[in-house]
């Protein structure tokens, strides 16, 4: 969360050979689970989701989804992720897609479930972790996540923090193995946008030109200058100063 996941999503999907779910699905969560149990699990997340520009195309493509899903299997087969495969296949149908996919941040969590998927691409994003420390407890603490139950786990400085060393502790296994992931540094992506989209276009086999160069702003990168005391970036740096030095994130407030 808070890496630069949703300007990933924009990007991925404004190549004319990838289509992406409107929102986040959410559903490879679900995976190995039994079918009614799956079915209820989307459901639960889709009733919540409200987003007034997106909204209708998100719901048309959920329940072409979940009417996949069922076709020609009892309530209580379990969903695989072949079967999920797919079911966004058909949600998403569109005769020039080579690649359908869905978006959500905590997938990286999940990558297990994914790494010896031949037909299968992830990509992966990380942030400066003052940077994603900064946003995601100003998005918990004074944004539209306050009082939300599950932002309790990430509402500090230190759960921040933890979260960011867990996932790049999975970024560190995919790095050592040769996998179908790539990781994308979001400050790469904003700063050196030609050469990350030829490396995002690389790993997917795509032409990099039929992705949308102008999408990425360098705006938010070093925010949390004004949004952490120096106090909080020095407990930051503390608690990740190890993991920071492997992935090239120099101390330092000023």
């Amino acid at each position: 969360m808070r890496s630069g996941t949703t300007l990933l999503q924009h990007l991925l999907d404004s190549h004319p050979q990838v289509c992406l779910m409107a929102l986040e699905l959410r559903a490879l969560r679900y995976a190995e689970l039994a079918t009614w149990t799956h079915i209820t699990a989307v459901l639960k997340h889709f009733s919540s989701a409200r987003d007034s520009m997106r909204h209708k195309q998100f719901r048309g493509q959920v329940y072409r989804y979940l009417r996949h899903i069922l076709r020609g299997f009892r309530l209580n087969d379990v969903v695989t992720v072949d079967r999920m495969h797919s079911a966004l296949s058909v949600a998403l149908a569109d005769a020039d897609a080579l690649y359908v996919g869905d978006k959500y941040p905590d997938y990286v969590l999940h990558y297990p479930q994914f790494i010896h998927r031949p037909n299968t691409r992830c990509v992966f994003t990380y942030r400066d972790p003052r940077d994603m420390v900064a946003s995601l407890v100003e998005r918990i603490q004074r944004g539209p996540w306050q009082g939300r139950k599950w932002a309790k786990k990430y509402d500090s400085v230190d759960k921040a923090t933890d979260y960011w060393l867990q996932v790049m502790q999975v970024l560190c296994d995919v790095q050592r193995l040769e996998t179908n992931a790539v990781a994308i540094r979001y400050e790469d992506l904003v700063l050196r946008a030609p050469e990350t989209i030829g490396r995002i276009a690389r790993h997917l086999q795509l032409h990099a030109d039929g992705f949308d160069a102008r999408l990425p702003d360098s705006s938010s990168i070093g925010r949390y200058r004004k949004r952490l005391t120096q106090g909080q970036v020095e407990a930051i740096e503390r608690r990740a100063g190890p993991m920071m030095e492997i992935w090239g994130y120099a101390p330092g407030y000023a």
